[in-house]
């Protein structure tokens, strides 16, 4: 999946699809350069790790998932 809004904006994704071996990532940025997105992946013992961020230039770099809540400013 692409596609642009815009200059400076995009959307792009990907899933592998079903299984212990799947990944996923989904990433979007506005114009005003916000960025949102989420990841996911199986982990060794076949638990489901899904982590959701977001940056933009004010606040900078904000991860949530299952390995706990980091934050980078």
């Amino acid at each position: 999946m692409h596609g642009q809004h815009g200059p400076h904006t995009y959307k792009w994704g990907y899933d592998t699809g079903k299984g212990h071996n799947r990944q996923f990532r989904y990433e979007e940025r506005d114009a005003h350069g916000h960025v949102k997105g989420h990841y996911g992946f199986y982990d060794k013992h076949g638990k489901l790790q899904v982590v959701s961020y977001s940056a933009d230039p004010e606040h900078g770099y904000h991860a949530d998932g299952n390995f706990g809540k980091h934050s980078i400013a």
